[in-house]
């Protein structure tokens, strides 16, 4: 198993009542480690409901396959939704986004429903490793718009793709390997609207450990003022 250093938090966004967030910081499932970030929809009723069941059903969907298998992962999410819709009044319609990184040897996983965002950090640069799963990204993809146009296009926050008790969503999976110095990044929208590719990189290069990351990303939103719920899991690759 991957000897990993771990940190996070999750800041309620202004005049909501609940942090529709949620965050898996070290699920040991599978003969790996789990790490996710849900964001429940804030259009939708009970979204801090779906956030937290759908990842609930990940790490059992996980466990039951005893392999990093996302479409099983997600499924069990599905469930886990349609289980609360039912036991518990006024949740009927809740979503939910979820990114995610199983972790095992020298190898990270990835499953991805929605517009939270999972970034590698390897030797000094950063990959977004998940894509968008927004009407602005389909328009960057088809060339009808510009990253740059989609950064401040309000189509950004149109969503596609999404855990719900519907069971429609685009699972996204991907994997890439990991070795010891490297750096992985789970967060929500309300994060990285306030901070850029590049400003979470800046971050990371003056943060040796992975509680420092954490922490003056959590002083920067602060310091800007949290627009929504933000999260972050850092994830800090060791040697073993």
């Amino acid at each position: 198993m991957t000897n990993a250093d771990v940190s996070n938090f999750s800041i309620k966004g202004p005049d909501r009542a609940e942090n529709q967030d949620a965050i898996i910081g070290g699920l040991q499932v599978a003969g790996g480690v789990l790490f996710a970030v849900a964001d429940g929809l804030g259009g939708q009723p009970a979204g801090d409901v779906a956030s937290k069941a759908a990842l609930v059903g990940l790490g059992l969907g996980l466990g039951i396959a005893r392999k990093p298998d996302f479409k099983a992962g997600f499924k069990q999410a599905v469930t886990a939704i349609e289980e609360k819709t039912t036991a518990q009044p006024g949740t009927k319609g809740m979503a939910t986004t979820i990114s995610a990184v199983f972790i095992k040897d020298s190898r990270a996983h990835v499953g991805h429903v929605g517009d939270s965002r999972v970034y590698h950090i390897h030797r000094g640069h950063i990959e977004q490793i998940t894509k968008d799963q927004t009407r602005a990204q389909q328009m960057v993809d088809a060339r009808e718009m510009t990253p740059a146009e989609a950064q401040h296009d309000e189509r950004r926050h149109m969503l596609y793709s999404v855990v719900s008790a519907r069971g429609k969503y685009e699972l996204e999976v991907d994997h890439f390997t990991v070795e010891p110095g490297d750096r992985i990044l789970l967060v929500t929208d309300g994060v990285y609207e306030l901070i850029d590719e590049a400003g979470l990189l800046e971050i990371s290069d003056c943060s040796v450990e992975a509680q420092n990351m954490t922490e003056a990303a959590y002083l920067r939103i602060n310091a800007r003022g949290p627009i929504d719920d933000a999260t972050v899991v850092c994830v800090d690759i060791l040697k073993d």
